[in-house]
C-alpha cells in the first residue's frame, strides 16, 4: 500500500537529489524517498560524534571507503560537497 504526497522541495535540495539521481541512475523519485526512509527508519547518525561514527563504519568498511567516508563527512559538514561526492556519500552511507 502507499499514499500518493505532493512536495515542495527547495531548489537546492532538488537540485542535489537529481545530481544523486544522475550519478546513480535512478529515478529522482527514488533518491527522495530512499531519504526519506533513511530519516525515518534509521538512526540520526549526523547526532553522533565523529569517533562513535567512524567506531561504527569500522565495524563493516574497508580502511578504502573508511577513509572516503571521513573525507566526505568532513565536506559535508563544511557545505563543500558537490553532487558527485554527494552520491558516494549516500552509496557509503547505505552499505
Amino acid at each position: 500500500m502507499s499514499e500518493t504526497v505532493t512536495l515542495e522541495i527547495p531548489d537546492e535540495l532538488a537540485r542535489r537529489a537529481r545530481e544523486v539521481a544522475s550519478a546513480t541512475r535512478r529515478r529522482f523519485e527514488d533518491v527522495v524517498l530512499d531519504g526519506l526512509r533513511r530519516a525515518v527508519e534509521e538512526p540520526d547518525v549526523e547526532a553522533l560524534p565523529d569517533d562513535s561514527l567512524l567506531a561504527l563504519c569500522d565495524a563493516t568498511m574497508s580502511p578504502a571507503n573508511q577513509d572516503a567516508l571521513g573525507t566526505l563527512l568532513v565536506l559535508h559538514r563544511e557545505g563543500t560537497l558537490s553532487g558527485d561526492e554527494a552520491a558516494h556519500l549516500d552509496v557509503l552511507m547505505a552499505e
